[in-house]
């Protein structure tokens, strides 16, 4: 985020913030918010500032003050936390790619932090549950049940993925030299 002035950078990430506390605390289907795009955008952000490594935690701390803390969160944090991982990871050798290949990777990236996510999650709703059998069974019985919570996963992952990295992307073109019209 070097290529945006100071004061639109804090600007940005208070945006992000509200954005992820907002999109947990309004009526929404199960696991269609921010959260994950977030996750994705700290990871990519990791290059210019690694304190942005935080927003999606700050996010989910404040926001699970509001509606409560409950049991197993910790698998919605390490989640996340590998999502974060994935995207550190493929970001630091990412290679200057046309705007249609960053939408390409980054929908990729979605998608398989989402499934990430879902089998972490979903591991720990089970491991956490009585009313699975703690064997195989259960644990199939568990991630099948949990599909349509994959589903919406995928679709936040990818809807709010589009609002954060567009917004970034816009934000910073005139910097690049760019000229965005609307």
């Amino acid at each position: 985020m070097k290529s945006m002035k100071a004061g639109s950078e804090i600007l940005f990430v208070l945006f992000l913030v509200v954005l992820g506390v907002v999109s947990r605390m309004i009526p929404h289907p199960w696991n269609f918010t921010a959260i994950g795009s977030m996750a994705l955008f700290s990871g990519f952000s990791m290059k210019s500032n690694k304190y942005l490594v935080v927003i999606p935690f700050v996010c989910l701390i404040l926001s699970d003050a509001l509606i409560g803390f409950y049991d197993g969160m910790i698998y919605t944090y390490i989640g996340f936390a590998v999502s974060i991982l994935l995207s550190v990871a493929y970001f630091r050798k990412q290679e200057v790619l046309s705007f249609g290949g960053r939408v390409m990777t980054l929908s990729g990236l979605s998608v398989v932090s989402s499934f990430i996510f879902f089998l972490i999650t979903n591991f720990g709703v089970w491991k956490g549950a009585s009313f699975y059998s703690q064997d195989m069974s259960g644990l199939v019985t568990c991630y099948v049940a949990g599909l349509p919570f994959l589903f919406n996963q995928v679709a936040g992952d990818l809807f709010y993925a589009g609002i954060v990295f567009g917004l970034y992307e816009y934000l910073t073109a005139s910097k690049k030299g760019v000229r965005v019209t609307a």
